[in-house]
């Protein structure tokens, strides 16, 4: 089931384990044969294995038909083939960072996105972002969520927590670029004719950001015209939205 309460039929297997590091385990009738799937719900890796364990840290712990043990590697730590120009591009500017250079296609958290997008701005415009207030956490002293969070850009959850480790859902992300690009862009006005066929599921507080996204081609829609707000932001969708961001400097 989705955030929404939508339903998200998947048969044909007798087991699924959560989601980890972007797969999830799955097992045929008899659990005499294991693959993964994707959050897609599309499988990634066949039920090829005898036994198969959890992703962690990239890896996976599987018997093939032999008896033999051995680990495979997750297949979602290389970019996508969409996002491999992209990401070679952002290489060769200086514009990567270690927290979002590896495992492409995990989902970004709000302190790696920060660190990501404060450290792009810092180069393109050669200027520090000042600390104008101070800012008190008591999950995080990361400075450049402090930068983020008095420049407006960014809230923490509450008053005294930021939540770093969380995922950023695309509406959230489609905020943050709007705020942030309000200091440095004339952007686009936005055009009444282009809607999301899930218009209805973008928060209040996000929805004029998501359009104004959208009418200056920051964000994209997926191909069956929705933009699903509520899943999260991949670490190359991030790369490529702060690519498209940074270009219209």
């Amino acid at each position: 089931m989705d955030k929404h309460g939508n339903i998200r039929a998947i048969t044909g297997f007798s087991q699924i384990n959560s989601f980890l590091n972007g797969l999830a385990m799955v097992a045929n009738a008899d659990k005499t044969r294991f693959g993964y799937i994707d959050k897609t719900l599309n499988t990634v890796i066949p039920l090829t294995y005898t036994v198969a364990g959890d992703f962690r840290e990239g890896f996976a712990r599987v018997r093939n038909n032999d008896g033999n043990w051995g680990y495979i590697a997750n297949p979602l730590a290389n970019p996508s083939p969409w996002a491999k120009n992209t990401i070679d591009k952002m290489f060769e500017w200086g514009y990567m960072t270690d927290y979002i250079s590896y495992n492409y296609q995990d989902n970004i958290t709000r302190r790696e996105f920060c660190i990501a997008l404060a450290s792009a701005i810092e180069k393109k415009t050669n200027t520090i972002l000042p600390i104008t207030k101070r800012i008190v956490f008591d999950d995080t002293s990361d400075i450049n969520i402090s930068k983020l969070v008095s420049a407006g850009i960014i809230d923490g959850v509450s008053e005294t927590e930021f939540a770093p480790n969380d995922y950023l859902t695309r509406e959230q992300a489609a905020k943050i670029f709007a705020y942030m690009g309000n200091n440095f862009i004339n952007w686009e006005p936005i055009s009444s004719d282009a809607k999301f066929i899930d218009d209805a599921d973008i928060s209040e507080w996000a929805y004029e950001s998501v359009y104004l996204m959208q009418a200056n081609s920051i964000i994209e829609g997926y191909e069956d015209g929705g933009f699903r707000p509520y899943i999260y932001l991949t670490k190359e969708q991030a790369i490529a939205m702060m690519q498209r961001f940074l270009n219209k400097f």
